[in-house]
């Protein structure tokens, strides 16, 4: 999960304009765990369930780091603070 802050100043910098404006609507969508051989990321708690339970929980998870606006906790989470 990259946070806006993450980008370079002149990435900010180019949305402040449609961050100000309020007809402007943003629409954010990822997915947060890219799990799989190609990925080189392969975690899975069996105590979710079933992989495909696992990795929902993992997205999840992320999710409700994005919906407390908590960027601090879902670092720490992923092993970056």
């Amino acid at each position: 999960m990259q946070s806006v802050c993450a980008f370079p100043p002149s990435r900010r910098r180019s949305l402040v304009p449609y961050m100000k404006d309020p007809k402007t609507v943003f629409v954010i969508s990822s997915d947060f765990c890219h799990w799989g051989d190609n990925f080189e990321f392969m975690p899975y708690d069996k105590s979710k369930g079933a992989i495909w339970e696992s990795i929902k929980a993992m997205d999840l998870e992320g999710a409700g780091y994005i919906e407390k606006n908590d960027a601090e906790a879902g670092a720490e989470a992923r092993g970056e603070a």
